[in-house]
């Protein structure tokens, strides 16, 4: 196997895992939400909630920047701005509104739902996506923003300003903003978490733009993406547990730190891994490649699991596993979905943002 190749694998892998525990968060929420397991106090500190919340998104959010670092750049023409935001534009908004309106229809005609709902949630989909019909859609209405201005923040980056201007960009991300909000809950276009996974994205950038992603991490960095986790995670919990000293810039400085680690961590894992890779992480790296098809239908497919299950009327401590097998059995239907989908060239352009020109390309960008 060639060392590109095995470089596209372990990508691939870290994508695997980032999207199974989106799915498994999602599942574990649902599964409140049915009334399978209930949770006591806040439903974001419960501790499987907080911690999956490291990994999944500066996975993505460090991949697709490292994704853009290697790959070829949108230059300072604006015909090439254009051709590279329309296409974009086309590979998450299509399948963002597409979703939505599925989700939609589902919830107006779920039992015990009210219709007087929906004009609200449609307008929380251009505006708000927690508050609309794809919730999840949120990631990629902040890529997407991400991208609307990446091509004004590249000349800065690959010049002198680039300390100045990631630093500048942290310290916004940790700074408690007043973002305004639809409803009086949701910041409008999900501001509050585009600024925080920016930094990220471009740390990625320049982590592949560097040629840092060309050369093969040893256990000792894994190890110390690992440490650096564990003790910023271990730091801003015992803040949240404590409410010490610590300002909200500091705290969310420290929580940052944390998922920025944590996203490293695994791809320097998944990399160190994929040197001899056997079956077993070839097959992980497959779902690696349908990650988006999962990302997008897992949502739908976990609900209707969650209701078949519900009628089940489970009990007894094995409750609590049902989260962890709801989840793999979504991310392989949707997976599965997400195949058949793509037999029709231009439902899959709709559904799945994949162009219709192109064929399926190993290294899936998103």
């Amino acid at each position: 196997m060639s060392q590109h190749n095995q470089r596209v694998m372990y990508m691939d892998a870290a994508r695997a895992i980032a999207v199974f525990l989106v799915v498994l968060e999602h599942m574990v929420e649902n599964s409140r939400r049915y009334g399978l397991i209930s949770f006591d106090g806040n439903y974001q500190d419960v501790f499987i909630i907080y911690l999956l919340k490291y990994f999944h998104i500066p996975i993505f959010m460090a991949i697709s920047g490292i994704l853009v670092g290697t790959g070829r750049q949108v230059g300072g023409d604006i015909r090439q701005y254009w051709r590279f935001e329309r296409r974009k534009f086309f590979r998450l908004m299509a399948p963002y509104f597409s979703i939505s309106i599925v989700q939609l229809l589902i919830k107006a005609f779920t039992p015990g739902r009210d219709l007087a709902e929906v004009p609200a949630a449609l307008v929380g989909t251009l505006v708000a996506p927690h508050a609309g019909g794809m919730p999840h859609g949120w990631f990629l209405v902040s890529l997407m923003t991400i991208f609307l201005v990446w091509p004004l923040m590249k000349p800065l980056l690959d010049g002198r300003a680039c300390v100045p201007l990631l630093c500048g960009l942290i310290i916004l991300a940790i700074s408690p903003i007043p973002w305004p909000t639809y409803q009086g809950r949701w910041p409008y276009f999900e501001l509050d978490r585009t600024v925080w996974y920016l930094p990220i994205f471009l740390v990625g950038y320049l982590y592949g733009h560097r040629g840092f992603s060309n050369r093969r991490p040893g256990i000792l960095m894994v190890l110390l993406g690992a440490m650096i986790f564990l003790v910023a995670f271990s730091a801003h919990r015992f803040i949240s547990w404590t409410g010490t000293f610590a300002g909200p810039i500091l705290s969310s400085g420290v929580q940052w730190t944390g998922y920025l680690a944590a996203g490293f961590c695994v791809l320097w894992f998944c990399d160190y891994l994929f040197r001899n890779p056997g079956r077993v992480q070839v097959y992980i790296a497959r779902i690696g490649r349908f990650s988006y098809d999962i990302y997008l239908l897992h949502v739908i497919v976990g609900h209707v699991l969650m209701l078949a299950v519900t009628m089940l009327h489970p009990e007894g401590p094995l409750i609590y596993i049902l989260p962890g097998v709801i989840a793999m059995l979504a991310l392989f239907i949707a997976m599965g979905i997400g195949q058949v989908i793509r037999r029709a060239s231009w439902l899959a352009f709709i559904m799945l943002g994949e162009p219709r020109q192109k064929k399926y390309n190993t290294l899936h960008k998103i």
